[in-house]
């Protein structure tokens, strides 16, 4: 019997592009946890909610707050069956670009974990006032991370935006992006498939999301590149 997210993995998918590194960025990377550090999903779902919480009230600095959470995700023991159970659980979503599964909803963070075939591609986005954090789970990701020129930085229309990092995430690799850095980005699977933890702090309003598409079809490789910022819900891929 084909899978709920067989399905949803299945509805498009976007003819791959060729692409080249820049061997001059490397995206950040965590060390080997060891085993007696790692904890399970209750303990790292409590930790990372009072994490938020305090963010918030201004208890803790931008800083902070991103070391805390990437330490975290790094110590999360997804062989436990606590984090097993949790995934079987999680709430799916999918589009054209991507399958979401969500495992945490609250008032101050959003995660769970995304998949993304090797056929496609997640195009340049933002997640407005977010922090994301990420650990690749499984297979390898390219990652390109973006900030806008412009004075206002969230807008439609026309949009400069500068390359800050670009790289290929590995199994148990970190990274992430915040409102200040690379907030802007594109990811695609270099391997069948990609899984990776993702975590907002805050969580975004994803009718206020941007799409941005270049105006030419080989940025890949660019320094700068020149787009156009679309609104969520007026963007197409084609």
């Amino acid at each position: 019997m084909i899978s709920r997210r067989e399905i949803i993995l299945s509805i498009a998918s976007l003819t791959g592009l060729a692409l080249q590194q820049n061997p001059l960025v490397a995206l950040a990377a965590n060390s080997k946890v060891a085993a007696s550090s790692k904890i399970e999903w209750p303990e790292f779902v409590t930790r990372m909610k009072t994490l938020s919480e305090r963010f918030d009230s201004g208890a803790i600095r931008q800083h902070e707050m991103e070391e805390e959470g990437l330490m975290l995700i790094s110590r999360l023991d997804i062989g436990a069956t606590s984090f097993r159970q949790a995934e079987n659980n999680a709430f799916e979503s999918g589009n054209a670009f991507w399958l979401w599964q969500r495992m945490i909803r609250a008032r101050f963070i959003d995660g769970g974990i995304l998949n993304i075939d090797k056929a496609q591609m997640i195009p340049l986005h933002d997640h407005p006032g977010a922090t994301g954090m990420v650990r690749i789970i499984s297979g390898e990701a390219e990652v390109w991370k973006f900030e806008r020129t412009e004075k206002d930085k969230h807008k439609p229309g026309k949009a400069q935006l500068e390359l800050v990092n670009h790289g290929v995430l590995h199994a148990g690799d970190t990274a992430t992006v915040t409102p200040q850095n690379g907030n802007i980005h594109a990811l695609r699977s270099v391997s069948r498939e990609c899984r990776m933890l993702d975590f907002f702090i805050p969580p975004f309003e994803r009718r206020t999301l941007l799409y941005f598409k270049p105006d030419q079809n080989n940025w890949f490789n660019k320094q700068r590149i020149s787009c156009r910022a679309i609104p969520r819900n007026e963007f197409t891929h084609t």
